[in-house]
């Protein structure tokens, strides 16, 4: 019941993403943002860095650091806007 629960609530994308949102549910924001960083460094996948820094958006606005939150949502957006088709 737990782990449906958990699937659930972590559905999006691949498995970093779902242990980044699951880390961030249960209060581990700062361990969630290293995994998301640790990734965004090992990728050139514009798709996944543009839900990489869609995330870190989400925990820097968690944290209220908003011109941060504001400023990796704006990259996630520059990244989406150069890959989606016109």
């Amino acid at each position: 019941l737990l782990t449906n629960h958990i699937r659930m609530e972590t559905a999006a994308g691949k498995s970093w993403v779902r242990l980044g949102i699951l880390l961030m549910k249960i209060g581990h924001s700062n361990k969630a943002e290293d995994i998301y960083i640790s990734v965004l460094n090992q990728t050139s996948d514009d798709w996944e860095q543009a839900a990489i820094y869609n995330q870190l958006g989400l925990i820097k606005q968690e944290q209220g650091e908003f011109d941060r939150a504001i400023s990796f949502c704006e990259k996630s957006i520059q990244i989406a806007q150069k890959i989606l088709p016109k």
